[in-house]
């Protein structure tokens, strides 16, 4: 079981430690500016990603074409951008 004073002072030291992280919040990590916010967004992307060296196809016939010539699968990706209580569905 554990002691009231031990929860008490666990507590107390999470709680003072969210209250400094509050504190420690300056104007620029409110409103970060454009910058700043695409220093970390580029940051955050991996350089090398497979499926970006994919030459993606717009057109279905010039995929399979693209496809068979490459001896590659094809991936079929369909979105159709229909309300939720559209009834065709």
């Amino acid at each position: 079981m554990l002691r009231p004073k031990f929860i008490l002072t666990t507590a107390l030291i999470c709680f003072s430690g969210l209250a400094a992280g509050a504190e420690n919040l300056g104007e620029s990590a409110q409103n970060p500016s454009y910058k700043e916010l695409k220093k970390e967004w580029q940051d955050m992307r991996l350089p090398n990603v497979a499926w970006r060296n994919i030459e993606w196809k717009t057109c279905l016939l010039e995929a399979l074409r693209a496809s068979r010539k490459k001896n590659k699968p094809l991936i079929l990706w369909i979105f159709i951008d229909l309300p939720i209580d559209d009834k065709r569905c």
